[in-house]
């Protein structure tokens, strides 16, 4: 081709062709009825004010999921743990629990966790992972909450986008969690970078506001801000989680008879299916 002109525009063209072939992907959970899932989640806890440690936990938690029916409107699963162990430190002073070995640890820590395991609840959902109805078998646990539904092992803590999109895509969940007297509003972008084999990997950035009157303090406020960050492995034909992570830094200012304190909370997840 003799003009160069028109060999860039072809050259262009080509290239943008490719472009617009570029294949899109739509995350749904859609795995059999009767499947069964085997997750194991590590949660860490630990809050610091002024250099100091105030406190610190740290769990490990087995939970199974198993799909009751799915449709393309809706899926219903029960949830159940199945043992919990860890260990939180307030005050100078450390606590175990293991509720595989009541014996070994806390009695009063044990006897807590003992009451969320085995507990088989029923929970329904949109195939995009939005919750429907139904229980949370976290509640009660630090951090757990029935406004955080979404926040599931099935999808790695993901909802997902109502729609197909391609690789360097992204979609915005918006959030709002009461839990313990508290609000959170959180924003989290989650962008698709990449499709390895049968799997889609995602990596997520969040921000948010927190307010509210802890149970504890009647008389006292807290706001705050929250930055996250995360990842998570989904496998496409199912939309179950494989593995993800997260970790949420939150720096609050506590005001209480006058006085303000600065808090520093770092909250870490991590779930990994054993089956």
């Amino acid at each position: 081709m003799k003009n160069p002109i028109c060999f860039v525009l072809l050259s262009l063209a080509i290239g943008l062709q490719s472009l617009c072939a570029q294949d899109s992907y739509w995350l749904k959970i859609q795995p059999k009825a009767g499947t069964e899932y085997r997750f194991i989640n590590n949660v860490s806890i630990s809050v610091v004010s002024g250099g100091e440690a105030l406190m610190s936990t740290s769990m490990e938690q087995n939970v199974v999921s198993k799909i009751l029916a799915t449709s393309p409107e809706e899926v219903s699963m029960t949830e159940k743990i199945e043992k919990i162990k860890g260990s939180s430190t307030s005050m100078g002073r450390t606590f175990d629990f293991d509720t595989s070995n009541p014996m070994a640890g806390n009695p009063t820590m044990n006897a807590q966790m003992e009451q969320l395991v085995g507990k088989e609840l029923v929970s329904r959902f949109k195939p995009n992972g939005l919750y429907v109805s139904g229980n949370n078998p976290f509640e009660g646990i630090a951090g757990g909450s029935s406004n955080a539904s979404d926040f599931r092992n099935i999808t790695g803590g993901v909802r997902y986008a109502e729609q197909a999109i391609k690789i360097g895509e992204s979609w915005t969940v918006v959030d709002t969690i009461q839990n313990q007297g508290m609000t959170t509003i959180s924003y989290t972008t989650w962008t698709l970078q990449e499709i390895k084999d049968d799997w889609a990997i995602l990596s997520s950035a969040g921000t948010g506001n927190i307010a509210g009157q802890p149970p504890m303090m009647p008389d006292g406020k807290v706001e705050g801000t929250m930055t996250a960050k995360g990842s998570a492995t989904i496998e496409l034909q199912s939309g179950i989680c494989r593995e993800s992570s997260q970790r949420i830094e939150a720096k609050m200012n506590m005001s209480f008879e006058g006085q303000t304190q600065q808090l520093t909370s770092v909250t870490e997840t991590a779930v990994k299916r054993v089956n």
